[in-house]
């Protein structure tokens, strides 16, 4: 079903912070490590419900992890952005 596929593609994005993450925690970027799943449970509470008003029914559960797991790819990715010289 489609709400199968879509949960499907909540590890392939949380593989995106995998690698900034483990450089975070070499670097002892604690105060980025910390926050980062703090801002992660609160996207997996919210979107689940404004998607659900917006009217997505129950594929508004399988959004919510998957955009919940983007949140740390993007802080990471940002965060550890360094422009090639």
């Amino acid at each position: 079903s489609t709400s199968l596929l879509i949960t499907a593609l909540s590890p392939f994005v949380g593989m995106l912070y995998f690698v900034p993450h483990a450089l975070s925690v070499r670097n002892m970027r604690f105060a980025l490590i910390a926050s980062t799943p703090v801002l992660r449970s609160l996207v997996l509470t919210v979107v689940p419900i404004v998607l659900a008003w917006q009217g997505y029914g129950y594929l508004s559960f399988a959004w919510g992890p998957v955009i919940a797991a983007l949140v740390p790819a993007i802080i990471y990715n940002i965060a550890d952005f360094r422009p090639e010289v």
